[in-house]
């Protein structure tokens, strides 16, 4: 799959990272399990951002899409599309937050050439 998973607890610890999103953000599986990478990957701008994001899905409002700039593990700033989405116990309990990401930074590029 082209495209980064992202799977978080509630606690915004990841759970589970596949390899384009190793790929994406520089950070192995095993340096981004059971750590609050959002800290590492959100630049400060926009973490309250991404913070309104995530209290919106905890909230019940789901999925959402958005788009931000994010920062890798050497220190560049990339733009990467994200949808976020819940997984849920049949009672509709939060179980944890799925996300999809696409780096879209060369594509961003072209549109404004």
């Amino acid at each position: 799959m082209p495209i980064g998973y992202i799977e978080w607890d509630l606690n915004k610890e990841v759970i589970d990272w596949n390899p384009v999103a190793s790929k994406i953000f520089g950070y192995s599986k095993t340096e981004a399990l059971r750590e609050k990478i959002f800290d590492k990957i959100i630049l400060n701008d926009v973490l309250s951002e991404f913070d309104s994001i995530w209290e919106r899905i905890i909230s019940g409002e789901e999925p959402l899409h958005g788009i931000i700039k994010n920062r890798t593990k050497n220190g560049l700033t990339i733009t990467c599309e994200w949808f976020l989405t819940t997984i849920r116990e049949p009672g509709g309990k939060i179980l944890a937050i799925t996300t999809l990401v696409n780096e879209i930074t060369n594509h961003e590029r072209s549109l404004a050439n």
